[in-house]
């Protein structure tokens, strides 16, 4: 999948702030990741690798809710388990990467 390049001229400080799952977790990390779907970027998260980047925004945020599946046999096979509950997730639409 390629990443949309945005980069934010049209967009306020707010818009941007929003996207931030964890800005107060800054001092702590010194990795940040952006995570982004077939639209664009949709969330900002301070975190030290992907899964605890991921795991933050389920627990955090409902910005990976659309994503959520079904726990069923097949669906634990082909999904991840994110967050604190264990829920399942389609990712196949996600990217994330260090920025």
């Amino acid at each position: 999948m390629k990443m949309v390049i945005d980069f934010g001229y049209d967009r306020t400080y707010s818009s941007v702030k929003a996207l931030y799952v964890n800005p107060s977790d800054k001092a702590y990390f010194e990795k940040r990741w952006a995570v982004w779907d077939e639209y664009g970027i949709i969330a900002v998260v301070f975190a030290s690798c992907e899964k605890d980047a991921l795991d933050t925004i389920v627990d955090d945020s409902t910005k990976l809710n659309s994503c959520q599946v079904a726990n069923t046999r097949e669906n634990r096979e082909y999904h991840a388990n994110l967050g604190n509950d264990g829920m399942l997730y389609d990712l196949d639409y996600i990217g994330i990467k260090e920025i």
